[in-house]
């Protein structure tokens, strides 16, 4: 999960009603951590952010910084071919 807003908020309340459990949290703006504390997640910090991509299943990108994080090069790596999904779309990698 990418981003700790209200998108992000309720992006984790239904991944957890599923049974999903194991979610992992970044924030380019380093709220990751209480985010992450409240909810039973773990954070990832921005030096391991490169490998949480590279072992995702889902990505699911929250965030309201302009510009890209998450781009073809950085899911390179990722074997699962993960679904992307952010708020403009939801794109199958």
């Amino acid at each position: 999960l990418i981003g700790t807003g209200a998108h992000a908020r309720i992006v984790v309340s239904a991944l957890q009603r599923l049974g999903i459990n194991h979610i992992e949290v970044f924030s380019s703006s380093g709220r990751a951590e209480d985010f992450a504390a409240t909810r039973g997640l773990r954070a990832v910090s921005p030096n391991d952010f490169e490998t949480a991509l590279t072992n995702a299943e889902l990505i699911v990108a929250c965030s309201g910084s302009h510009g890209h994080i998450v781009d073809a090069k950085s899911l390179a790596h990722n074997a699962s071919n993960p679904l992307l999904h952010s708020r403009e779309s939801c794109l199958l990698q």
